[in-house]
């Protein structure tokens, strides 16, 4: 085996044996090249057994191209090598030792839909009035508590809703060994439980396996740490591989301590850094460098590359955040017109809520893109529940919105009960009706008033504005505090509420005397785009949160958002540890580009909370880039409105200006802007052009201080 094709750090780490190790490998420096040639030197220079060794890491594709590349360094037979996620590895040891755990050799997995099921069955069974978030929340608590081995009663407690939990989640367990099967954290519980109760099987593997080695380390949760330091612990026997900089799964249970304290877990532990990166340009690299040393919570390490210098980094600024996407989506035009695969460009953001406005973008100019590792926005529970509520108040006999959301938030009004009301109204009956002329008991008529109470003289706040008329929908309904009681990603989910408002209201501010069911129509033609279909589109453009990003690289990256309360997110802003955590996002988002990086952000957005136009402040990471690295675009031009007030805007967005320098500029005239191209106007407003240039948002323009003739 040649390790020619390595560098001096990564041959050290190969070839180290002596003491417990551990391989902090920079982003892009070649980590999984050293692991799988680590292996092949144990098999071929060491001499140890395959079968003997136990590779541990997160996904089958990450365990799939470990095993390829192995394969690709040795001649032989390497099918008995335990190389595999954790799942897969413990459920090699559950089925040789079923029966310690009540288990019979047949036993079954139960997947993610199984225990949807099972969970639902023992609500029913319990007379619990429920919904699918009781369900999903049920199961995340389940989860949670197993992956802390936790009982249930110490995560919530056992008044409140911690009675109602432990009840079905002891149930739960009750049912899954009444049924012979495992769910996927019992998988690694129940190994570690006959770890804790066998002696002699726990010190069989520990034989058994004469090296351990970890992949991304730095994600690893508080029971995987445990199986890892069970089978290792008093040898020396173990190296992992990660990076504490991209650790950036707190939130799902990842703890980076496991990789701050290595030293402490292993008693002469070794540490080798992977510095030389392989992916990015200098300027790329150089920027990271100088976000991620603010960071505490680190070990030092200053990573480097061999690749060319490369352009600066691009920072988009704008008023808006139309401007802001209107901008990302004129660079990739560039890009592609330059020769740039779609495929290779990828646009960031830190939630799922921030891609309605660029999926909006890039459909309006014709761009293909997908939405990796996430529904699109139209698709995600919250929009859809919200615009049933909005189809049913439209149009009473779309029973497919009712069946929805008439227990949702939870009312009351179960199986039993809806099967009663859907089977009156199939009778003719409308549910107003069947409330006005009491045709149903007391107790269901009273469930079902409470829901319709929702619509009373909602007319009222939809004559005023559409966007009045559905946050009073929303209000009314408790959806916000619905999300709260039920999610713990609950801010997320309320945020793409808060982006369909703006939604509604851009589509309000661009037509005059729309409807809400010109709106809906809209977004049912939205949804019905085969644009959106991966299965369709080869060379397209790539939408993904900063989550999904690890692991991946792209030639060009766009980061939209870059403002404090977006990056970082505005839960973390007053906690230091979260902050940090943030910061690592950061670094994993601008590490992910090879030869360019655009970043961008808007100053200012709308807030229905606040009910007016919020400045931003651009992200504090980003005051953390030496400027020499930086090269700004276009930055805050007069033609955006700065002082725009939006509630002043929609109440005089049709006034007629008697102002001179708007005289020749007439409503319905198109015009032709030396930035913006060919619009029409569609009104006036004092002394500006309020002007529709054909991408779904409005400008206002100054024709005495701007570029700006009739066009014919």
């Amino acid at each position: 085996m040649i390790l020619d094709d390595l560098n001096n750090e990564q041959v050290k780490a190969v070839k180290y044996f002596e003491n417990p190790l551990l391989v902090l490998a920079g982003a892009g420096s070649g980590k999984t090249r050293v692991i799988t040639y680590k292996i092949a030197y144990l098999i071929r220079k060491i001499g140890m057994d395959p079968s003997n060794i136990l590779a541990l890491t997160f996904t089958n594709k990450a365990a799939m191209e470990m095993k390829e590349r192995v394969y690709s360094l040795i001649d032989g037979d390497l099918k008995n090598m335990w190389i595999g996620t954790f799942h897969h590895v413990c459920l090699r040891i559950l089925k040789r030792h079923y029966d310690k755990v009540n288990l019979t050799r047949k036993f079954v997995i139960y997947d993610t839909n199984d225990q949807k099921k099972l969970i639902k069955n023992i609500f029913k069974d319990f007379d619990i009035d429920h919904d699918n978030s009781d369900i999903y929340a049920v199961m995340n608590g389940i989860s949670k508590a197993k992956q802390n081995l936790k009982s249930f009663k110490q995560l919530y407690g056992d008044k409140g809703y911690g009675e109602i939990f432990n009840k079905v989640a002891e149930e739960y367990e009750k049912r899954l060994f009444e049924n012979d099967a495992v769910d996927f954290d019992n998988m690694l519980n129940l190994t570690i439980k006959i770890f804790n109760e066998y002696e002699e099987i726990l010190n069989f593997y520990r034989d058994k396996f004469e090296y351990v080695l970890v992949d991304e380390y730095q994600d690893t949760n508080y029971v995987q740490f445990k199986l890892i330091h069970q089978l290792t612990k008093g040898k020396n026997n173990i190296c992992v591989v990660g990076d504490e900089d991209q650790s950036i799964y707190g939130w799902r249970g990842a703890t980076i301590e496991n990789i701050l304290n290595f030293e402490e877990n292993y008693n002469n532990a070794r540490i080798i850094k992977l510095e030389q990166n392989y992916r990015s340009t200098k300027n790329i690299l150089q920027a990271a460098n100088f976000i991620i040393q603010n960071n505490e919570n680190r070990k030092e390490k200053l990573l480097w590359t061999e690749n060319k210098k490369g352009e600066k980094i691009q920072l988009i600024e704008r008023i808006k955040k139309e401007d802001e996407v209107r901008s990302i989506v004129r660079n990739i035009k560039n890009l592609k017109q330059k020769g740039e695969d779609l495929k290779e460009i990828a646009i960031f953001v830190r939630t799922n809520a921030q891609t309605r406005e660029i999926e909006k973008g890039l459909r309006n100019n014709g761009l293909p893109y997908i939405v990796i590792g996430s529904l699109k926005y139209f698709d995600r529970m919250e929009v859809k529940d919200i615009l049933s509520y909005l189809k049913f108040y439209n149009n009473s006999r779309d029973l497919l919105s009712l069946d929805r959301i008439i227990n949702k938030p939870r009312r009351g009004i179960g199986k039993k009960t809806k099967e009663k009301i859907f089977n009156k109204i199939d009778e003719g009956h409308s549910l107003e009706n069947i409330r006005e002329n009491n045709l149903m008991k007391g107790k269901i008529l009273r469930k079902i008033d409470n829901f319709c109470n929702i619509f009373d003289n909602i007319e009222d706040y939809f004559d005023d504005s559409l966007v009045r008329g559905v946050k009073e929908i929303i209000d009314r309904s408790r959806y916000k505090n619905y999300l709260e009681k039920k999610f713990d990603n609950h801010t997320e989910r309320w945020e793409n509420i808060v982006e369909l408002l703006n939604d509604i209201s851009e589509f309000e501010t661009k037509f005059d005397d729309v409807t809400l069911n010109d709106y809906l129509n809209d977004v049912a033609l939205i949804q019905d785009i085969d644009l959106l279909d991966k299965s369709s589109v080869k060379d397209a453009v790539n939408i993904l949160t900063i989550h999904k990003a690890k692991g991946l690289e792209f030639d060009n990256v766009f980061l939209s958002g870059v403002e404090d309360g977006t990056l970082p997110h505005k839960n973390c802003l007053n906690d230091p540890e979260k902050i940090e955590e943030e910061r690592r996002l950061f670094y994993v988002a601008v590490t992910r580009a090879r030869k360019k990086l655009f970043l961008s952000w808007a100053k200012k957005s709308y807030s229905f909370i606040y009910n007016s136009e919020i400045n931003k402040d651009i992200s504090r990471f980003m005051k953390e880039i030496p400027q020499e690295y930086i090269e700004r675009t276009n930055s805050f031009s007069s033609g955006y409105g700065i002082n725009r007030n939006k509630k002043r805007y929609r109440k005089n967005r049709f006034r007629r200006s008697k102002t001179k320098n708007t005289k020749k500029f007439k409503v319905g005239k198109k015009i032709k802007h030396s930035e913006y191209g060919v619009g029409k106007i569609i009104a006036t407003k004092f002394k500006y052009l309020v002007v529709d240039f054909g991408d779904s948002s409005l400008k206002e323009i100054d024709p005495k201080n701007e570029e700006v003739v009739l066009h014919e």
